[in-house]
């Protein structure tokens, strides 16, 4: 076999090689084995393997030598001892993460960048230097381009660059290493001398690959030159017109431009390329359906000035024949449309015992939209092969690795603590952490450091929490020695080596070892890898501080992949385009076809502009889309195929790949439909996929549920009430029922943030220090009084930023309001009370209820009666409600005060002292005009109105209903999702 050839979309690029070679040398098996076949990756020589198991049926054979083309091995070009001289003189390729750590160091030492930012750049610049060496181009030339004729920043960007210019080259050969593509292309090259040289007899195939790379396009035309040397083409168009062959013919964006450059590249024209021999057969059906759908691509790809109008029902209209798209609402819809084709497809066809079985793949480039359909799939019990994996990161071992990271550095903070205990790989007993969230990591955040938990822990559970306590800080021990030391720096490996003694000691149980838990698996196994790798390349990498080393390790860690092994779902696969491109489903979903996905947006890259790129020699992004088309246009040649979108994406409406766009053109032409209203023929039978998935999590039906009518016994109902539960009662006697009769408390967020209640509590305390520090006359220095009192008070919060920023400059704005505002009541004060505490018996029982109040000030004036006063740190009730007896905490405690000490209440008043505006105001809430009432009457009606609320709920049918009322309204409230009321405002009963 010696030539150029190609296998046509549509059919099976693999078993179509398999069958072709084993016909071609079926009669000399020992020939087969010495067949070297070079194919793009190492999936797609696994791949191979198994398409020569089904094509010969489970036969024994010797195979051929497969070899990835991507990833090449010198030690497998042996057959050459000039070749394998080149090879050994070559120093060995550097690692990916050394050299990413040695880059980071060169741009730690050109300026202030923290070492995660310096590995971040250090990837980019590795990257860089990729696409430098892959076009065969010399760093060097970079001076050439004319810095004046960009801008200041491009300048200083080629500034930059001198350290893979300059510097790098020094560090290679300190090191005794060479980039990886460049020794990839120096045994390339060598091998090519040798073939040159003593070209070989065997056969020697490349297949599948489309030649993008320059060293791959000149290891297959030295193939082809060899006396036994073919090159397979994946999906050459031979109907393409011979113009469209000439160079710059075709766009950078369509499917056969990549071809046509190769073929420039190996000297050959299309007319030289020929069906691969002994290919697959088909039946009449499904050819002419592959020969309609290979027309109707062409066509509706093809560039303006050689497009020709396809008419209706020409042969490409064979081509619409199972195809069908699907646009969904949104990517959760899609997900769910593709899992149940999926789906409906395994259940439609059965795997036979012999052959090629019926497969199924989602093809696609959105990896958000991979992961949707894994997991739609798993509540049918279906697991998927997903050909991309998994990012290090996100697999069970990973994130327990960047948990114990993260919770050292933070100083055990409540999120990144909480999360780490309960991780599933932490060997840590769940009621024990679930105690020690509610103890100490809900609320407020303690301190830093394992100390300070403990201290936040309630003295009556310490002594139950101590064991956990003592294993956090064991456990943690080698991570909090270097957080917590005076200097909190080490070099890379120390930090590594104590990262993986806590990560083991707190995965560890009774019955396993940390070791057996973490690496174990592939996420496990890959972790392992990934890290002896960073042990071994990190040793002189400069100090990293506690702060930075999360950041470090999760940055050197995120290009890590672990890929799934064979052994999920034999006729279910979800592939990426490079994968697909040599496979050929029965069914092909091709999903998310919205611009800036499929096709992606091109590439930024973050060195060079597109000016500098050209002028130095680098192809254009766009040159990427025509690969992407290439591969879209292989995937559509399966018999069936669903082609789906998501009409918005993260809110934001999408755009639909300008494949899919054309295509529904080139559709709406040969069905003979030219209006704008007529419909497209491609989503001719999408409203059922979309009425499917709608109904999948629709319940067949809906029973209402009233609202809670809790009726508790009349001795449950009443005990002591504080005058600002009456609010609650009154406006939801369902919220007072949870909380005064269930005793059902909420609990506090995890590593809550100072709220506005903690602030309004330092405030009243600050308050009311100063007032009791009073004594006699006003005091001259009554605002310095008040500050310090101030200070000592917000003094543990004032290291917050937020306290320092916001609350205290507040404060200091009150504090001026506050004392200019007494200095004027207090010679009408006979005397400031703060904090007073009143108990008073209400209603006629039984039973007898006791209703208290804490009142923030109450005032003797010295005219006689009193004042009581409420501080605000928020907004001011409304004046006018008083005589609506609402709220009814300040009349109620009026009319406690006339009863207990048989004196009368002249004024209610509330004060901001928020801070706001001029730092304060005091209202008022005797009302105006016809709304006006006085203290007494207002203390009267409010007692009258409570007096006659407990004799209501005296009666034992009377439920406690939920938010009754439209007045007052609920801003917000603690129980409404245990009365599942599911909106603002009052209930409908």
């Amino acid at each position: 076999m010696r030539g150029l050839f190609t296998i046509p979309a549509g059919t099976p690029f693999l078993d179509a090689l398999a069958s072709g070679l084993l016909a071609e040398y079926s009669g000399d098996p020992a020939t087969l084995s010495s067949v070297r076949l070079f194919l793009p990756t190492r999936r797609a020589c696994q791949a191979m393997t198994d398409a020569f198991l089904r094509v010969s049926e489970g036969k024994p054979l010797l195979l051929p030598r497969l070899e990835p083309l991507g990833d090449i091995d010198p030690e497998d070009w042996h057959e050459q001892a000039s070749a394998a001289a080149a090879a050994a003189s070559l120093n060995p390729a550097i690692g990916q993460t050394r050299r990413q750590l040695l880059l980071a160091q060169l741009v730690l030492k050109r300026g202030e960048t923290t070492p995660d930012q310096a590995l971040k750049l250090a990837e980019a610049l590795g990257q860089w230097l990729d696409q430098v060496q892959i076009h065969s181009l010399d760093p060097a030339n970079l001076a050439d381009l004319v810095p004046d004729e960009y801008a200041k920043h491009w300048s200083d960007t080629l500034e930059f660059l001198r350290i893979v210019t300059e510097f790098w080259p020094q560090i290679l050969e300190q090191e005794s290493v060479m980039d990886p593509v460049e020794r990839r292309r120096a045994i390339i090259e060598s091998q090519i001398e040798a073939w040159t040289a003593h070209p070989p007899d065997t056969p020697i195939i490349a297949a599948g690959s489309t030649g993008s790379l320059p060293s791959t396009a000149s290891l297959m035309r030295a193939i082809l030159d060899l006396p036994a040397g073919a090159v397979v083409l994946p999906g050459l168009d031979t109907g393409l017109p011979e113009e469209a062959w000439e160079p710059d013919a075709l766009p950078e964006g369509h499917p056969q431009r990549g071809l046509g450059n190769l073929l420039q590249s190996l000297g050959r024209e299309a007319r030289d390329v020929t069906p691969f021999p002994h290919g697959l057969s088909h039946d009449p059906t499904y050819a002419r359906r592959i020969a309609g759908r290979a027309l109707l691509l062409r066509d509706a790809l093809m560039p303006a000035d050689l497009a020709k109008p396809l008419k209706p029902g020409s042969v490409a209209a064979d081509g619409l024949d199972g195809l069908i798209e699907v646009v969904a609402t949104g990517p959760e819809a899609e997900a769910r449309i593709i899992a149940l084709r999926l789906r409906e497809f395994l259940q439609a066809t059965t795997a036979p015992s012999k052959g090629k079985p019926e497969t199924a793949a989602l093809i696609t480039t959105d990896r958000g939209l991979a992961k949707r359909v894994a997991s739609e799939l798993l509540r049918w019990n279906i697991e998927i092969d997903d050909s991309a994996g998994v990012p290090l990161g996100e697999t069970p071992a990973g994130v327990l690795l960047r948990l114990v990271a993260e919770a050292p550095a933070e100083g055990l903070a409540p999120v990144p603590l909480l999360s780490l205990l309960k991780h599933p790989l932490a060997g840590i007993d769940r009621a024990a952490a679930d105690a020690l969230e509610r103890a100490a990591l809900r609320g407020i955040r303690p301190g830093p450091g394992l100390e300070a938990l403990a201290a936040a822990i309630d003295p009556k559970d310490q002594e139950a929490l101590a064991p956990l306590l003592s294993r956090i800080g064991d456990a943690l021990a080698p991570l909090l020695a270097l957080t917590e030391s005076d200097d909190p720096t080490a070099r890379l490996d120390q930090w590594l080596t104590a990262h993986i003694q806590a990560a083991e000691a707190l995965a560890a149980t009774d019955d396993s070892t940390g070791a057996e838990r973490i690496w174990a698996e592939e996420s496990g196994e890959a972790a392992a890898a990934a890290i002896d790798g960073l042990l071994t390349a990190a040793a002189d990498f400069p100090n990293v501080h506690a702060r930075d080393y999360p950041a470090v390790f999760e940055e050197l860690t995120a290009s890590q992949t672990v890929r799934p092994r064979y052994g999920k779902h034999p006729r279910l696969a979800i592939l990426g385009p490079l994968e697909a491109r040599l496979q050929c489903p029965d069914l092909a979903i091709l999903g998310g076809l919205i611009e800036g996905s499929w096709p992606p947006e091109p590439a930024r890259d973050p060195w060079m502009g597109r000016p500098m790129r050209k002028d130095f020699g680098l192809p254009l992004p766009e040159w990427r889309i025509g690969l992407a088309a290439h591969d879209f246009c292989q995937a559509m040649a399966a018999p069936e195929v669903m082609l789906t979108r998501a009409e918005r994406v993260g809110g934001a409406p999408t755009v639909p790949s300008r494949w899919l766009a054309r295509l529904e053109l080139a559709a709406r032409q040969l069905r003979g439909l030219t209006g704008k209203d007529d419909p497209n023929p491609l989503q001719a039978n999408a409203n059922d996929w979309l009425q499917w998935q709608e109904a999948l999590d629709r319940p067949e039906s809906l029973l209402p549920i009233s609202l809670p009518k809790p009726t508790p016994p009349v001795s449950a109902r009443f005990s002591n009430l504080s005058v600002t539960g009456v609010e609650n009662w009154v406006s939801d006697p369902y919220g007072h029922y949870a909380a005064a009769i269930l005793k059902l408390r909420p609990l506090d967020p995890i590593d809550q943030p100072p709220d506005a209640s903690e602030r309004g509590s330092l405030l009243h305390d600050a308050l009311h220090q100063f007032i009791r520090s009073l004594d006699g006359a006003w005091p001259d220095d009554a605002k310095d009084r008040l500050v310090e009192i101030g200070r000592e008070v917000f003094g543990p919060w004032l290291n917050r930023p937020s306290v320092q920023a916001f609350w205290w400059p507040r404060f200091l704005r009150m504090a001026d309001w506050f004392v200019a505002h007494e200095a004027q009541r207090w010679p009408g004060i006979a005397n400031a009370e703060t904090e007073t505490k009143l108990a008073v018996s209400i209603g006629n029982g039984p039973p007898s209820t006791s209703l208290s109040a804490r009142m923030d000030r109450l005032d003797q004036l010295v005219d006689g009666g009193y004042t009581v006063i409420d501080y605000k740190s928020g907004t001011l009730p409304v004046s006018t409600h008083m005589a609506d007896g609402w709220p009814p905490q300040l009349p109620l405690e009026a009319a406690m005060i006339r009863r207990a000490r048989e004196a009368e209440v002249t004024s209610i008043e509330a004060w901001a002292v928020g801070g706001r505006g001029d730092g304060g105001e005091a209202k008022d809430l005797s009302g105006k005009g016809n709304k006006a009432v006085s203290a007494i009457d207002a203390g009267e009606a409010a007692w009258a109105g409570l007096t006659s609320l407990l004799a209501q709920f005296a009666d034992p049918s009377m439920p406690y209903l939920a938010e009754p009322r439209s007045f007052p309204p609920r801003r917000y409230s603690d129980y409404r999702h245990l009365a599942r009321i599911d909106r603002e405002g009052a209930g409908d009963e």
